[in-house]
């Protein structure tokens, strides 16, 4: 398919066969890039990165880009080059639909929140793994496909809706959709981080979270130097162990300086990541 386009239904139509009794979470993994105002979305490199590594080391059947426009630049056709050269361009789908202005009646006008709300239907609907496009792979995530729901934690007190899994019809996802009813725009994490963990702090056995794998290093000052070197002029903050990590949350990351050159180098923790997806060795090259 090549990135080519599709609709709802024929998205849902390819990935319906990929689950199973066993397991119940569909092998697609989806990304969302809406820039509502532009003729078309300009990949960045860290988008680039998130895609690549989602279709090399997920394990899965097939990586899904919901979008606002059709993809382009440098990066965009890098990324499509990479995958026909191995005979993996029909993993890549592309996929459009408007983005939600109402939840329960209820107005979304925060681009983030239109999203949100976005992922939490695709997952309802559809099913599949729901990353950021922050968010990288480092390791197969089939082993997790035999549970019906699976979030990361961002923090003590919250889930992420950056990183999840989930059957479709899920009753976790269902739970935390229904609670939109009480959605207001201007509280940022209110419904996306904190309402989640309520519902998993009341009914655990509803799904499975990944305390360490999925969501950490965290947004913390002293846990973003562990990720991409000395924020805090604390030089003994260690690197991030992330040998036990299936995703990696960039948060928001976004450096036009840093590109599949000069990460070759980078002395990061960042920098060991991407070169192990990009180049196959996370050492200096």
């Amino acid at each position: 398919m090549d990135g080519r386009e599709l609709s709802a239904y024929r998205i849902v139509s390819a990935i319906r066969a990929s689950s199973s009794k066993l397991q119940p979470i569909p092998n697609a993994v989806h990304f969302f890039l809406f820039y509502p105002r532009q003729r078309y979305v300009e990949l960045k490199f860290h988008h680039y990165v998130a895609l690549l590594s989602a279709a090399w080391l997920s394990g899965t059947d097939f990586v899904i880009l919901w979008c606002s426009a059709m993809p382009d630049g440098h990066y965009w056709h890098q990324l499509k080059s990479n995958l026909t050269a191995h005979g993996k361009q029909n993993q890549l789908l592309l996929a459009t639909r408007p983005l939600p202005k109402r939840v329960f009646n209820r107005n979304v006008r925060v681009i983030q929140h239109q999203v949100d709300v976005m992922k939490l239907e695709t997952g309802i609907t559809i099913g599949g793994i729901i990353l950021d496009t922050d968010v990288l792979t480092l390791r197969s995530l089939q082993p997790l496909r035999r549970f019906d729901c699976v979030i990361g934690r961002e923090s003590s007190i919250g889930l992420t809706i950056g990183a999840f899994m989930t059957k479709p019809g899920d009753i976790f996802l269902m739970l935390w959709y229904m609670l939109y009813q009480t959605f207001d725009d201007r509280q940022w994490a209110q419904h996306s981080v904190l309402l989640p963990q309520q519902i998993w702090q009341r009914y655990p056995h509803l799904c499975r979270v990944e305390n360490q794998s999925f969501a950490r290093p965290g947004w913390t000052e002293r846990e973003l130097s562990m990720l991409y070197g000395d924020l805090t002029n604390n030089t003994k903050i260690p690197r991030w162990n992330w040998s036990n990590n299936h995703l990696l949350h960039l948060w928001r990351f976004s450096r036009p300086a840093i590109n599949e050159t000069s990460v070759r180098r980078l002395n990061s923790m960042f920098g060991q990541v991407v070169r192990y997806i990009l180049y196959g060795s996370e050492s200096p090259l």
